[in-house]
């Protein structure tokens, strides 16, 4: 799609300071995840990857399968060739749509500067819709908000 190039390689898993305590604390201050019970964020923390992805460089690309929700721990993401969606900061869940739908990625994800990811597992984020209100509800608005045709 773009030349043949690969961005293989500035998608990564991370070093990054992912110590369990500090990913528990973040997804703690994230809209649908404060509610979470102790068992269900550790749950979440031990199946979860930390991913650095480099300014440019593409998350994910349209048509992707979905391998999982994703939340910025750092830096932010766009939506490539969206100038009017706004950037994804600190906090901020993407990739929602596919999941819940069970379909292909919707959009094409870049990260605007030099990111930090939370990736939590297919399997995991299925478990957590299906049984926690909170984030059911806030996935729902997310999807009214972005992609209206696929609100549920």
């Amino acid at each position: 799609m773009s030349g043949g190039h690969s961005s293989e390689g500035k998608v990564r898993l991370g070093p990054m300071d992912a110590s369990p305590d500090r990913l528990a604390q973040m997804l703690r201050s994230v809209p649908g995840f404060s509610s979470a019970s102790e068992d269900e964020l550790r749950a979440v923390v031990a199946t979860a990857s930390t991913r650095m992805a480099e300014a440019s460089s593409i998350v994910f690309e349209e048509g992707d399968l979905a391998d999982g929700l994703y939340i910025v721990l750092s830096g932010s993401v766009r939506v490539v060739g969206d100038e009017n969606t706004d950037p994804l900061g600190p906090g901020d869940i993407f990739g929602e749509i596919a999941l819940v739908h069970d379909i292909p990625r919707t959009r094409a994800i870049e990260a605007a500067v030099d990111t930090e990811l939370l990736v939590i597992p297919k399997a995991v984020f299925d478990g957590l819709f299906a049984s926690n209100e909170e984030l059911g509800r806030v996935v729902r608005e997310k999807i009214r908000e972005r992609l209206p045709e696929y609100a549920l």
